[in-house]
């Protein structure tokens, strides 16, 4: 990975009117992102999980009620050599460092792209008026988001609806058919279009305008 690293995140990028209709595709987009920084032992989907799921996992007290120390969600930096290591703890150690240093600057680019495509008026619902969102942990913006932009509402389903009764005969039938496939997927939760046959009812309603398509469609 370069010094500089960038994550492109053009194609993701949310805003308030289109958040929830791409809150999936965004959800996924981050998770595969995730999964594929993943390094050896470290696994980035840990930044995913919401604080009271972390502490489920690593609790901050004992079985009598007393207190832990918290567990970070990032490795510790490798203590410091004692005097008269060895070549193999010498070379041990610095590839231990340069782990550490690989892991902290991948999770600030994955923050960096989850940030950027949040977009501007979304990123300012998290923003702090004097340290931004630099204070901001990557798991809370997940939950941000869930809970504000994770449910479609009566907007969003019309709209949804309203672009599988459309056919764009300037793109491919394959583009066509993964957009509809979208839309049938984002509305599935809903129960609805679930069916095969909603679907190729739907289908055939959107070509029957069509030129190119209409001597295959009967009444």
């Amino acid at each position: 990975m370069s010094e500089s690293m960038e994550i492109n995140v053009s194609s993701m990028t949310l805003t308030p009117e289109t958040a929830r209709i791409m809150y999936n595709r965004w959800s996924l987009f981050h998770y595969e992102l995730r999964k594929r920084m993943s390094l050896g032992d470290f696994d980035y989907q840990d930044l995913a999980l919401s604080e009271e799921q972390w502490i489920e996992l690593h609790p901050i007290l004992d079985a009598d009620g007393g207190p832990l120390p918290p567990t970070s969600r990032f490795p510790a930096p490798p203590a410091q050599l004692a005097n008269g290591a060895t070549h193999v703890q010498e070379s041990n150690h610095a590839n231990q460092k340069a782990t550490h240093k690989e892991v902290l600057k991948t999770a600030a680019a994955l923050k960096d792209a989850l940030i950027t495509s949040l977009g501007e008026d979304i990123a300012d619902e998290l923003r702090d008026p004097l340290n931004g969102l630099a204070d901001v942990d990557y798991w809370n913006i997940l939950q941000h988001m869930q809970a504000v932009y994770g449910t479609l509402n009566r907007s969003d389903v019309n709209q949804i609806q309203n672009d599988i009764r459309i056919y764009l005969p300037e793109k491919s039938f394959q583009t066509n058919a993964a957009r509809q496939a979208k839309n049938f997927a984002q509305l599935a939760p809903l129960n609805m279009y679930t069916s095969e046959m909603d679907k190729i009812e739907a289908f055939l309603d959107s070509i029957k305008s069509i030129s190119i398509f209409q001597p295959l469609i009967t009444d």
